[in-house]
């Protein structure tokens, strides 16, 4: 029979390092926008083509990726901490049914 076997504090570091990550990534979507650009920032060229519009649309779809990026990992972490939960819990279980086998 084949054995299958999680070495739970090493999957539970890369949990961490995945919970992390997750809450990097929504702290930066939350940074608010540093200093507000004017329609003039771009120049008299940049004003005339829409710079400014394009470029606060493409922060805003960086930052809700950002956002999904964190939600995602945030799942993904949480989802590991189950498995290895439940693993762990299962080797409880089978080691007090030995203990228990051995008193009959």
């Amino acid at each position: 029979m084949a054995t299958f076997r999680i070495d739970a504090a090493a999957v539970g570091e890369y949990v961490s390092g995945i919970r992390r990550a997750a809450d990097d990534l929504e702290s930066a979507a939350r940074v608010p926008r540093a200093g507000e650009l004017t329609a003039d920032a771009f120049g008299a060229v940049g004003r005339e083509l829409g710079v400014h519009d394009a470029y606060f649309r493409a922060a805003e779809v960086l930052r809700s990726q950002l956002r999904a990026g964190g939600q995602a990992l945030g799942s993904s972490s949480d989802a590991l901490d189950e498995v290895v939960r439940k693993h762990s819990d299962g080797d409880d279980e089978r080691a007090e049914d030995i203990r228990r086998a051995g008193r009959l």
